[in-house]
């Protein structure tokens, strides 16, 4: 779907994204003039004179139940405009944007009116009763928490590029240079580092990060996606490797007389249409040989995972080589001192010392 366009600039978010946050943003804030409603009518009924600034709470509960009835509308308008359409077809959704606008809008009034608030609860009334001054308190903190959130949700979906970047020519050619600059680049190795803060901050890291930081510069800039159709994508690519696992299952009989369609019991929205017949390299016991490689390059962590107890270690410490680190006599680079995730590979594969031709664990 295309990315949303407000203010002359598309967002990486899409106009189907605002139905969950804008349903529970109208949840909470009915909730919220629920609660204020109610704790308001019974201090109206008791209104306290002793309080010469009283007229100030009277005047921002009113206001404050006013912004609340209209901004919890407006978010429900806005969750039914962003679910109408398909993920494909966003013509329902036309309107979306100006709903945006309009509650961009009262969002300013309504930081306004909650500074106010904070005047009026903090300040101006410090001498009439705790219980409505303390209400007060409390509904100025959640404007402002929910002011907090909503700042940090126009950063996360915040695009690095204007709208009016022309989408990527369809061509083979991979130029890298006449697609990305240095400071984009930049930018998306900071964005980078803050998702990856426990990260070393060493050369290894940098590269690591510079590299995704140019992957992100060249495949974002000017194109029309968003999270959410990532992960839309995602999701039917999983579908999709279902429904092609259950169609291979056919092929994996036990007597040569079972008819084809047999093991379609337990899939019933497969179709049974054809399916190419796997290639004669697609063997069990070509699998069961090479998984022993991949399982064994995870190292020695994963090592003790599958042996599940002491003959593992025991296994694993009889392998290893204490102090292999002051002499080389096998071409390993960058393991530890004793050499604990060569000797996870060896014990895994059943590979002899002499098949270790070279062995480097640089890149983490």
């Amino acid at each position: 779907m295309p990315q949303l366009v407000l203010f002359h600039r598309s967002w990486g978010i899409g106009s189907d994204d605002f139905v969950f946050p804008g349903a529970v943003d109208g949840i909470v804030r009915c909730v919220w003039l629920l609660i204020v409603i109610i704790m308001y009518s019974l201090y109206a009924k008791d209104p306290d004179d002793t309080c010469i600034d009283s007229v100030y709470l009277h005047v921002y509960f009113v206001g404050l139940i006013i912004f609340l009835l209209v901004t919890a509308c407006l978010e429900f308008a806005i969750a039914y405009a962003s679910k109408q359409g398909t993920i494909a077809d966003s013509s329902g959704r036309k309107h979306l944007p100006y709903l945006l606008y309009i509650r961009f809008v009262v969002g300013l009034l309504e930081v306004t009116w909650n500074a106010y608030g904070t005047w009026v609860a903090f300040e101006a009334s410090k001498h009439c009763r705790d219980g409505v001054v303390n209400l007060a308190k409390g509904t100025v903190i959640a404007g402002w928490v929910v002011l907090f959130i909503a700042v940090l949700t126009c950063l996360v979906v915040f695009n690095l590029y204007p709208a009016t970047n022309k989408p990527r020519a369809r061509t083979r050619q991979f130029k890298r240079a006449s697609r990305r600059t240095f400071s984009q680049t930049k930018r998306w190795e900071k964005r980078c580092r803050c998702l990856f803060l426990c990260a070393r901050n060493d050369t290894e890291s940098t590269g690591v990060f510079t590299t995704l930081a140019e992957l992100c510069a060249d495949y974002f800039k000017g194109t029309d996606l968003v999270p959410s159709d990532v992960i839309a994508g995602l999701i039917l690519l999983s579908r999709k490797q279902e429904r092609e696992r259950h169609q291979f299952r056919v092929y994996v009989d036990r007597a040569s007389s079972r008819r084809p369609n047999e093991d379609f019991v337990d899939a019933a929205d497969v179709s049974n249409e054809h399916v190419t017949r796997p290639t004669s390299w697609m063997t069990l016991d070509l699998m069961s040989h090479y998984l022993k490689y991949a399982l064994g390059s995870y190292g020695w962590p994963f090592y003790l995972t599958l042996t599940k107890g002491m003959c593992g270690l025991c296994s694993l410490c009889m392998a290893c080589r204490c102090c292999s680190c002051f002499r080389k006599e096998r071409p390993v680079y960058s393991d530890n001192c004793c050499q604990c995730n060569t000797a996870a590979f060896v014990n895994t594969t059943g590979l002899d010392e002499d098949d270790i031709v070279h062995v480097s664990l640089h890149n983490e």
